[in-house]
């Protein structure tokens, strides 16, 4: 049935292009034929560019969102457990997470040059912001009852945390991964168009820069393939989340 539905989904899509195809001109500045992406992007694979960018962009969105979601689940849970932390960083907070991506990448470059560290710090600030609120209002559902499990088997407070508090954020953390996840992707593409930094948002940059659209047309259907990927896995963690005792979010009615 899940079949079925994506292959329902790809029919506009595949039409389309087919029309482009058929009506089309491997020439065209702006709108070459699919048929010369597929050419441009074996070429590509051929010389190792593609290959080399797209691990490059893979590494440094996995590395961004492990580090979001050791992040922002730890101040997440500061801010429930403390609420002196609650109060102090909330306001702050509140202004910095609605700040676009783009607006803090020249903050961070001004701070840290055109490094692979400047990358992964402005893609970690515009993707813990899930995980901060997520882990911040599962923290305060902790049930009194379980944090009373502690005292009755003698635990002291950093057993009761480890023990107890922070395995029980897990369902949550999974779920706020359904965000974070394709978020952190948007930005580390948008990170590498704005900075340079070796990657498949840098190589789509200068292709488009050179004119060569085959080239760019091809790289959008390599990131669109990856960002695919990554929506099936984090998919696949609200589902881990939900059968451990995660709450699927509501949806409106249609």
């Amino acid at each position: 049935m899940t079949a079925l539905k994506w292959a329902r989904g790809l029919v506009p899509l595949a039409a389309g292009l087919l029309l482009w195809q058929v009506f089309g001109h491997d020439d065209s500045l702006y709108f070459p034929r699919p048929s010369t992406w597929w050419t441009a992007i074996t070429r590509q694979w051929a010389d190792g560019s593609l290959l080399g960018d797209t691990a490059a962009t893979t590494g440094r969105f996995l590395l961004a969102l492990i580090i979001a979601t050791v992040v922002g689940s730890l101040i997440g849970f500061a801010m429930a457990e403390n609420r002196g932390v609650d109060r102090s960083l909330n306001p702050t907070f509140e202004f910095l997470r609605v700040l676009p991506a783009a607006v803090t990448v020249p903050i961070f470059v001004l701070m840290l040059g055109y490094t692979n560290q400047m990358a992964i710090t402005a893609i970690v600030f515009a993707s813990m912001w899930p995980m901060i609120l997520a882990t911040r209002r599962a923290a305060a559902d902790i049930p009194e009852l379980l944090r009373d499990v502690g005292a009755t088997l003698q635990l002291t407070r950093s057993q009761v945390i480890r023990k107890i508090l922070l395995p029980s954020l897990f369902p949550a953390v999974f779920l706020a991964l359904r965000v974070a996840g394709p978020i952190t992707f948007v930005v580390t593409i948008l990170v590498e168009m704005l900075t340079g930094i070796s990657g498949t948002g840098t190589a789509m940059f200068l292709a488009q820069q050179s004119y060569q659209s085959a080239t760019v047309y091809g790289l959008i259907c390599v990131v669109a393939v990856m960002a695919l990927l990554v929506d099936a896995g984090a998919g696949g963690l609200e589902r881990l989340a939900t059968a451990s005792g995660g709450t699927r979010p509501r949806r409106r009615a249609a």
